[in-house]
């Protein structure tokens, strides 16, 4: 069993949807492997030898989502992943890179914590408690509430960290005098815990009344200053007992000397509960005047807001995490930004609404009261906006004398307080209407000033509860839930992309307040932390040489251009079409530059055979019934996700016509030759031509059958358009995932094959479908080579750090069977080696030159091609990091690979030359780019199916299909019904499928 997370959600020291405790990443001091040092816990450095074999002593740290049984057995185990087969070898040179990681220094003697289990209760307004210190009495309390809720009868007030950390550190104060809870005997003085805000108590002590006994229980009774209860004062309930159970008689203790242990080779269980105590130690003292997002982002109350305009700013913070690293455990810290709503004086909702209201209004003109009072009209097209950002942010009152926040709102009311009616029952029986205006004047003494303004309804479809807007008020500090708008978020881009040198200086600064804002618990428990950062080695590989039309490039720093370059292979673009929904008249001499480009990159192109002007998409398939079926179709409109869905699905979905569209800002910059080349080469990859090959591919690809393959499973995240289609249609428990598979089919791995299909989201992240898909890209592979391939390199995107083991199990058996399948198909033996990895782009290691001249372009970031395999990586998995591309705007994000098989025994260098050197072949850009071309293809096809998902019929209508009395079999049912409508919806002519159709 692992440590208890938050209700409803995981049972780890961060929660989570899963069971046990959070991985990350792994580092060192920068010192070689099997270097003699002096140890992180200030005892003897580990066992030393050879290089190789000191990766043997420090299993794959364990993540989140998986219990701590499971998490142990594993480490008691051989690796199921596959060991390092040695570090690279190839490389143009070395520099040494600072990263993020600070090393822990623990105790050198053994130091035994205790490990408690904490529940805290709001006691119910309703709830009298009749003796605040029978433990007896208050445990047949916590048995009742528990049950009512359980049964449905009441719900108790969901408490956040923040709450519950206000009442332990209250309870402390109350229970730490002599013969009290936390007092410890023994040591004759108070005892002083550490809390992660949910269920997991530490301390250095056993606490008094409960000491290692499973069977007793600890109940008290906390009175807490809170301005959400009446009379200010809110009533907690707080049970303590200690974890575990009788089969589990160590849980409760924890031993942090084991790291130590472990460490020098003492013992090959890793101690994952000591992690766990340790990451709750570092993280108490700064989150007690910080705004948690997350179980690992702290932000300053007081943090400098920036402004994103139309209610939003943002605020910077840190992210920090324990991971074991080579030479000890780390804590890697990171800076972090995250978007707030705006605080308004005297938390005015009605300023709130007056604000985003000035996004819409003509520029020159403010927001007045009248623009508020408009929102009541149904036609008011600002009215859904306005609702739709209500329903992403809480709302309090304070009419009932206390603060009462809402975190459902319904709808805006369609008439004024003064006008909108109700029936009340009167004292004296009977009833009567009542305005809403009047009711709060009667009720609660609260004369409107806006009566006139509208009111918000905060009940649902079958009840009203509306309260006046001016009674409305916004609660501060609220994190963003939902998307920003492309403004906001550019510009929050924009206003964090500091130099790596400048993000680093902010890290030294937390990490520095860290250190001091949890003085008294690092004391208690016997830690420090090195403010030194840990240094490691990076190596740079030498890159591709790119081979062209005309002649061969070899591509410095991570970049080239087009200039006098033809491409390999031009297409033929002259039986083509071009529809202009802009009116803009000069959109034919632009059709004529970019045919002159096309040329000079090696196109065999002439002009349109017809241009149209259209006014929106529904009159497209009329005008194309004028002329022949044309090969391409291009066009240019305003920047409008509905007209492009629709394009591309009548065109390319229906008619198996390859498209481009160009939007109309990017169209008005159209006079670079930049833009131009880079608009015909897309065009090209989706004629089939070739855009350029690897000159000298590394030898992995010089093997016979070989398919490359990328996959990605992408999200929906709550405000999409997709999310709402499935919550709306079928119900919120009914989320859905879009998941893309890419594989090469010749032997210049250039194009792809491509299948996508829309999934149930599931917890575990995986593709249902994945064995379907594969045999989809087998096929047209079988049908273009005549033979089966024979080995294939598996790259996953969109996996978390907890289902590497889930991955393994599900994805790489589903493509074994599926080897049985074709195999019996085709009457033939089909059994490729297959190379399994993962690809991570969302970690916090972060990583710099040691000085600025070292850095690379204007931010001087570490340089593309910088490899990194011998110190921040696991110390027994095959795992590598790889910047790959140049770091244009921040700071660079190595990118994390794992290799969880290698049944084809690659070396180090051929794999991380094959790695980088995919990064070289993406069809959209005259750069390398972070992550291999088949992973980002996946993920762009995956995306493009978003858009044919939004051009069906059924998103459009949605919102009438949910029947009412409906079994959740019958709703099951319906959404795999849906998903394969949705299925047979997006696919895509296997014409297209071929050519990249995504670019």
């Amino acid at each position: 069993r692992g440590y208890r997370g938050s209700p409803g959600q995981g049972r780890g020291y961060s929660p989570g949807r899963g069971r046990g405790c959070r991985s990350g990443e792994s580092g060192d001091s920068g010192s070689e492997p099997g270097t003699p040092r002096r140890g992180a816990f200030g005892g003897p450095g580990a066992r030393q030898g050879p290089r190789q074999e000191m990766l043997q002593y420090l299993p794959r740290f364990p993540t989140e989502n998986l219990n701590v049984q499971e998490v142990e057995h594993r480490a008691r185990a051989d690796s199921q992943f596959v060991n390092r087969p040695n570090f690279a070898k190839k490389f143009t040179s070395t520099m040494t890179l600072v990263s993020n990681h600070f090393l822990l220094k623990l105790s050198e003697s053994e130091t035994i914590v205790y490990h408690y289990d904490v529940t805290v209760r709001a006691v119910p307004r309703d709830v009298q408690i009749a003796d605040e210190r029978n433990n007896d009495y208050l445990e047949q309390l916590a048995q009742r509430l528990d049950a009512d809720e359980r049964d449905g009868n009441r719900r108790l007030k969901r408490l956040t960290r923040a709450q519950n950390r206000k009442v332990i550190l209250q309870l402390v104060q109350q229970e730490s005098k002599r013969d009290k809870l936390f007092w410890s005997f023994s040591n004759n003085r108070r005892i002083t815990p550490v809390y992660d805000g949910m269920k997991n108590m530490f301390t250095v002590s056993q606490l008094n009344e409960i000491g290692v006994q499973r069977e007793t229980k600890v109940h008290r009774v906390v009175h807490v200053a809170d301005d959400e209860s009446p009379n200010g004062e809110g009533i907690f309930l707080v049970t303590i007992q200690v974890t575990g159970s009788e089969e589990e008689d160590s849980e409760c203790e924890v031993n942090l000397g084991e790291i130590s242990n472990y460490y020098q080779g003492d013992t090959d269980v890793f101690p994952i509960h000591a992690v766990t105590a340790l990451n709750i130690i570092l993280r108490y003292g700064p989150s007690l005047n910080r705004i948690a997002i997350g179980p690992n982002s702290l932000y300053a109350i007081n943090a400098p807001r920036i402004s994103l305009d139309f209610g939003k700013e943002f605020a910077f913070g840190h992210y920090q995490s324990v991971r074991p690293i080579a030479n000890g455990m780390s804590i890697v810290i990171d800076r972090t930004a995250s978007a707030f709503v705006q605080n308004f004086e005297g938390d005015s909702l009605i300023s709130y609404i007056k604000t985003l209201l000035s996004k819409m209004v003509r520029e020159g003109q403010g927001v007045t009261s009248q623009d508020v009072i408009n929102l009541m009209n149904p036609q008011n097209p600002h009215r859904d906006y306005i609702g739709k950002e209500l329903r992403k942010i809480h709302i309090y009152t304070t009419h009932f004398g206390y603060k009462r926040v809402y975190k459902n709102f319904y709808a805006i009311s369609t008439r004024p307080a003064d006008n909108l009616w109700f029936d009340i029952e009167l004292d004296e029986g009977g009833r009567k209407q009542i305005t809403v205006q009047q009711y709060f004047k009667d009720r609660y003494k609260r004369d409107l000033q806006y009566p006139q303004f509208p009111c918000l309804n905060f009940g649902n479809e079958r009840r009203d509860i509306y309260i006046p807007l001016e009674l409305c008020f916004l609660v501060r500090d609220q994190h963003v839930r939902g998307k920003l708008d492309k403004e906001q978020n550019s510009k929050m881009i924009r206003e964090t992309a500091g130099t790596p040198f400048d993000r680093f200086l902010e890290i030294q600064k937390s990490a520095t307040e860290i250190r001091n804002e949890s003085a008294n618990y690092l004391r208690e428990f016997d830690i420090d932390i090195d403010l030194q950062p840990v240094r490691t080695v990076g190596k740079i590989l030498r890159p591709p040489m790119l081979t062209y039309g005309n002649r061969q490039v070899d591509p410095p720093a991570g970049k080239w251009n087009m200039d006098n370059l033809k491409l390999f292979r031009g297409a033929s673009l002259t039986t083509w079409a071009a529809i202009n929904f802009t009116r803009d008249t000069k959109f034919n001499e632009f059709l004529k530059r970019l045919v002159d480009m096309a040329i000079t990159m090696g196109l065999q192109a002439t002009m349109p055979i017809q241009t149209f002007t259209l006014r929106n998409g529904n009159e497209v398939p009329n005008a194309l019934k004028t002329i022949e079926k044309p090969t391409f179709i291009f066009w240019l409109q305003f920047p409008d996700d509905r007209l492009y869905a629709k394009m591309k699905q009548f065109c390319g979905q229906q008619n198996g016509i390859p498209t481009q569209c160009l939007l109309f800002p990017t169209y008005k910059r159209a006079t670079s030759p930049q833009i131009l080349a880079n608009l015909i080469l897309k065009i090209n990859t989706k004629l089939g031509g070739v855009n350029q090959l690897l000159s000298n591919p590394p030898p992995v690809l010089k093997k016979k059958g070989v398919m490359i393959l990328g996959a990605d499973v992408t999200h929906s995240a709550p405000a999409d358009t997709i999310e709402k289609f499935f919550v709306s249609t079928v119900g919120s428990r009914y989320e859905a995932s879009i998941a893309a598979l890419c594989g090469s089919f010749d032997d210049k791995y250039f194009n792809y094959y491509t299948s996508v299909r829309v999934q149930k989201k599931e917890r575990d992240e995986m593709i249902d479908r994945l064995g379907d898909m594969f045999e989809d890209i087998v096929k047209f592979y079988y049908k273009e080579n005549n033979q089966l391939p024979q080995s294939l390199i598996f790259y996953r995107d969109g996996v978390s750090e907890g289902q590497f083991e889930i991955v393994l199990r599900e994805e790489f058996n589903k493509l074994k069977n599926k080897f049985d399948e074709i195999s019996q198909r085709l009457k033939q033996s089909f059994r490729p080696k297959v190379t399994f990895i993962i690809v991570q782009k969302r970690h916090h290691t972060r990583l710099r030159p040691q000085h600025p001249e070292q850095g690379q372009g204007k931010m001087q970031n570490i340089k593309a091609g910088t490899l990194v395999d011998t110190s921040i990586i696991h110390p027994r998995d095959w795992d590598y990091f790889l910047a790959s591309h140049e770091g244009i705007q921040g700071t660079s994000r190595p990118t994390h690979y794992y290799v969880l098989k290698d049944e084809n025994q690659f070396s180090s260098d051929e794999l991380y030359h094959l790695t980088y050197y995919l990064c070289h072949t993406y069809a959209k850009a005259t750069r390398s780019i972070s992550i291999p071309s088949p992973v980002q293809y996946a993920h762009l096809a995956a995306f493009r199916a978003r858009h044919h998902i939004i051009a069906s019929d059924r998103v459009q209508q949605r919102g009438q299909q949910q029947p009412r009395d409906e079994t959740p079999e019958q709703r099951e049912q319906r959404f795999v019904t849906l998903v394969e409508n949705l299925n047979a919806r997006i696919s895509v002519p296997a014409s297209l499928r071929q050519k990249m159709y995504f670019c």
